[in-house]
């Protein structure tokens, strides 16, 4: 997928994450899309997950994992689930691994994790899971969810609102970032950031 559909998450998330984290200006474009408290950038890695024992014990990854430092310290973990052309994985996976950090978490409502299984949320609540079990396991202060699309992308609208639906914080923990944000952010930012926005042209 990476070298034959440039379209794919995979080379959309490299095109991103992989391209900017180098870039002087990332600690801004990340303040104006992902986390406005971000003082420092800590971590930037793309396909990551921890080792499945501090995890999932499966195969769940982030396309991309952001770590920021924040002023009074803390440090805050982001797994970005990128989507431009494919939608979210339609496979129903429910193993007891997910229901007991689903529970043992604290993120969800209580007797969610029902409604979360099919497979409108199924992919999506997996990578909330995953950052849930980053959080547990000491890898950052707090940690969250970003959906990175296509604004117009109901698809991928219907998961973040059907997760956030079960989670207490909502939006803290999980969120919808519309590629465009990204494209016009970097573009009101200037330079080499600013170059590769217009690429999109």
């Amino acid at each position: 997928r990476l070298k034959a559909n440039m379209l794919s998450s995979m080379p959309a998330c490299f095109n991103l994450f992989g391209v900017l984290r180098s870039q002087p200006q990332f600690l801004d474009l990340v303040r104006a899309t992902l986390d406005p408290q971000a003082t420092a950038i800590v971590r930037v890695e793309c396909e990551w997950a921890p080792p499945p024992d501090e995890a999932l014990a499966d195969k769940t990854a982030f396309d991309a994992v952001v770590v920021t430092k924040r002023a009074d310290g803390n440090t805050h973990l982001i797994g970005v689930e990128t989507k431009y052309t494919e939608p979210f994985s339609a496979k129903e996976y429910a193993v007891e691994r997910y229901r007991t950090t689903h529970e043992q978490s604290g993120w969800f409502r209580p007797d969610t994790a029902e409604s979360l299984v099919g497979a409108a949320t199924n992919q999506l609540w997996r990578n909330t899971l995953l950052a849930a079990a980053c959080e547990m396991n000491g890898y950052a202060s707090t940690a969250s969810v970003a959906v990175v699309a296509l604004a117009d992308d109901s698809k991928a609208r219907v998961a973040v609102e059907g997760v956030q639906a079960a989670l207490r914080e909502g939006e803290a923990r999980c969120c919808s970032v519309p590629f465009e944000r990204f494209v016009d952010a970097a573009r009101q930012l200037g330079g080499p950031v600013a170059a590769w926005a217009n690429q999109f042209d």
